[in-house]
């Protein structure tokens, strides 16, 4: 019976249908590897309001007093959020810190609140003019030596109710493209810019002169835009289709099911009471207030069916170039100044990377799980493996060494999938013997991140390999 209410009532269909569940438990399960963390807001604020003259100092365990709030951060506050004070006994980036036994109550900051959103806006006003001029970036990890242009775009899907004369934005998503000199197009990812480091004024007077990036122009950023269009922004607003539509046909029904049942009333009481009215009786309410309840009605099911119409009818707005930056690969720098990487090594790292995440496969599905290899430019992690008991994803980054290796780095993007999803996200060290019969030996650590605070423009953390085997322990 409680199945048959939901498919009645509820207003997105399919809430009872168990493969419909498996899909948005999935849905949900990579959306929390995507949201933006306390970890890494409270690294950008800090910077940011150290750049303009501020002062934070850490206090009890995850909270802040700032002592000085600057003026010209004050002056970027918007007076509808509310006011931006000269300083603040105690804040924090993490609701759970709010409140603690003991100390004041913690001013949460978090996207959307006055004191982040004005130094947000301090940024933006000071260094904003870098998104339309284009920056250099590198990318310390990528051994080729193909520049590439990463392009950063805006797509929003509106329907056609108005607010202040345009139409409302029901959905907006930043989208990335970065596109090489050939022309081919990828999709980097949803953060790829914390991979990237700012190039040094060593490495930008070795490039000059040996990196050609006249193919680099708006030529190519439409080219960008072009496949955005069709990879990124169309199933966006599919999504927000299928969705919208739904819901509204949804509504529609439950509108006219119950205004028509209330006309139909009204209707019928004009009726009896005309009756009683011609007989003589002096009824409590007249025939004509009745008559006057039914248009009413009627005009109000016509309004709130225009206003689903208005909110069904979804416009999918061509993506809008935000900015770009020029993508140079390490091993470009290193081809520069001399010394890149011996063609015997890159191929020994590939195998040695393919052994080792083979291993670890073989290990998840010993565990009981289905274990599904990412492609190589997935940021973050190597292995999606999904429990089929419990639908829960696992995001597996996998780190193969060979014996003579002492020390591995992992990625700021790999941090921050770690600190998104602690209690999901594994770190698979994979121990990788020359002998190419014998298999690797796979270890796990669960939260290896749990007391590390990256810089927000910091790409990478050194990780020592034999500390790394003392702290594992089997695969789970």
């Amino acid at each position: 019976q409680l199945e048959d209410v939901l498919k009645e009532r509820a207003l997105v269909g399919g809430l009872a249908d168990p493969g419909t569940n498996d899909k948005i438990r999935d849905l949900m399960e990579r959306s929390r590897a995507r949201k933006l963390q306390p970890w890494f807001v409270e690294a950008f604020f800090t910077a940011g309001l150290q750049l303009f003259g501020g002062r934070i100092t850490g206090r009890e365990g995850g909270r802040f007093e700032i002592t000085r709030v600057p003026a010209a951060v004050r002056a970027e506050a918007d007076p509808q959020l509310g006011s931006v004070h000269d300083r603040y006994e105690r804040v924090t980036f993490d609701k759970t810190k709010v409140l603690v036994k003991g100390s004041p109550r913690a001013d949460l900051i978090s996207p959307g609140t006055p004191l982040l959103t004005a130094v947000i806006d301090k940024v933006l006003t000071d260094h904003g003019a870098t998104l339309a001029s284009g920056a250099t970036l590198v990318d310390p990890e990528d051994a080729s030596t193909d520049v590439r242009l990463l392009v950063y775009l805006d797509h929003t899907v509106s329907d056609g109710r108005q607010v202040h004369g345009q139409r409302q934005v029901v959905s907006r998503r930043f989208q990335y493209v970065e596109i090489d000199r050939h022309g081919t197009a990828t999709d980097p990812g949803s953060e790829p810019y914390i991979g990237y480091a700012p190039i040094s004024d060593a490495h930008r007077e070795a490039l000059a002169g040996a990196l050609d990036a006249a193919w680099a122009d708006h030529a190519a950023e439409a080219a960008a835009r072009d496949w955005a269009i069709e990879h990124l922004a169309a199933p966006h607003f599919d999504e927000m289709d299928t969705v919208t539509s739904e819901r509204v046909a949804k509504v529609r029904a439950a509108v006219c099911e119950r205004l028509d049942a209330e006309i139909r009333f009204w209707d019928l009481r004009v009726e009896e009471l005309k009756a009683q009215e011609l007989s003589g009786k002096k009824p409590r309410i007249s025939s004509g207030r009745a008559r006057t309840r039914a248009e009413e009605l009627a005009t109000r099911r016509d309004r709130r069916l225009k206003e689903l119409d208005l909110e069904a009818d979804l416009h999918n707005n061509p993506p809008t170039i935000v900015g770009a930056a020029l993508i140079v690969p390490q091993g470009l720098i290193d081809q520069i100044e001399g010394h890149p990487p011996a063609p015997g090594d890159v191929a020994d790292k590939m195998e040695t990377d393919r052994r080792a995440v083979a291993a670890v496969m073989a290990e998840e599905v010993k565990l009981g799980r289905i274990p599904e290899k990412q492609t190589h430019s997935n940021p973050g992690f190597d292995i999606l493996s999904v429990d089929p008991q419990t639908g829960i994803n696992y995001f597996i980054e996998v780190k193969g060494h060979l014996p003579q290796t002492l020390e591995i780095s992992v990625s700021a993007q790999q941090v921050q999938k770690a600190k998104s999803n602690p209690d999901r996200w594994r770190l698979a060290v994979a121990s990788v013997p020359t002998d190419p019969d014998t298999p690797p030996t796979v270890r796990y650590l669960v939260e290896p991140f749990r007391d590390v605070t990256l810089h927000f423009a910091q790409t990478k953390v050194p990780m020592n390999v034999a500390h790394l085997l003392e702290a594992s322990g089997d695969p789970c």
